[in-house]
């Protein structure tokens, strides 16, 4: 193994002992760091076959820790944002969905929990905040104005 390659190898060892990492910002983190197409290419095979490098695994990681506090829209875009292919985002979130019990849940969750910030506040506003901290968070529309319209008592504005 040439003295470059073992370089980049270490630098991804050590990138990855934080948390887990995509093919694709390990890719951007080698590039950034002055690595050939090539060294990065022999890199990402390695950790690829070792174990280190796994994107499906990566997704069904981030959809655990981050399903709590955010709707699918958002969870979809961050994970498209860490360079993980389409195929395999759509692949894994496939038995979620952005209109389901478990998406409404968690989205009067949040809002419920966010409503004590907006105390005094006409309800209008409060209305119009929880909406938009709640589509901030990736919700679907249908899920927002069935959480604000319960939470509320009446129609989103």
């Amino acid at each position: 193994m040439e003295q470059s390659q073992k370089d980049a190898l270490e630098k991804a060892f050590r990138y990855l002992t934080y948390r887990d990492r995509t093919r694709g910002e390990m890719t951007a983190y080698l590039a950034k760091k002055g690595y050939s197409e090539e060294v990065i290419a022999d890199t990402l095979q390695r950790l690829t076959s070792l174990g280190y490098i796994d994107d499906r695994r990566f997704v069904r990681q981030w959809i655990a820790w981050r399903r709590r506090g955010n709707g699918y829209h958002r969870l979809r875009q961050d994970l498209l944002a860490k360079g993980v292919e389409r195929r395999i985002v759509d692949e894994e979130m496939a038995d979620l969905s952005p209109q389901d019990e478990q998406e409404y849940a968690i989205a009067r969750d949040l809002a419920q929990k966010r409503m004590l910030r907006y105390q005094g506040d006409a309800p209008e506003a409060t209305a119009r905040k929880l909406a938009a901290y709640l589509a901030r968070r990736g919700f679907a529309f249908g899920i927002i104005s069935q959480v604000v319209r319960e939470l509320m008592g009446g129609p989103l504005a």
